[in-house]
């Protein structure tokens, strides 16, 4: 449960980073709920000065896969 948890809050960080061009080491963690089926994590984005609520659900079973990410998120230009 535990390595569920850590591998669903570096895929969520790691997605959330590339989708709003924001650097890793600033998608913060808000909180985690770990639930039988999925994963729930709460994530705190700062971009072009103002905050924004991520919630990124990760389906559990043989591997991790990113379920949904609310609210939807575009991807950067780089």
């Amino acid at each position: 449960m535990l390595k569920d948890r850590g591998q669903a809050i570096q895929l969520c960080r790691a997605e959330v980073s590339v989708r709003t061009g924001v650097a890793a080491d600033d998608v913060r963690l808000d909180q985690v709920r770990v639930r039988p089926r999925q994963v729930r994590v709460d994530l705190d984005v700062w971009a072009n000065g103002q905050l924004q609520n991520i919630r990124c659900d990760v389906q559990r079973g043989d591997t991790l896969e990113i379920a949904e990410i609310t609210p939807a998120l575009q991807t950067a230009a780089r």
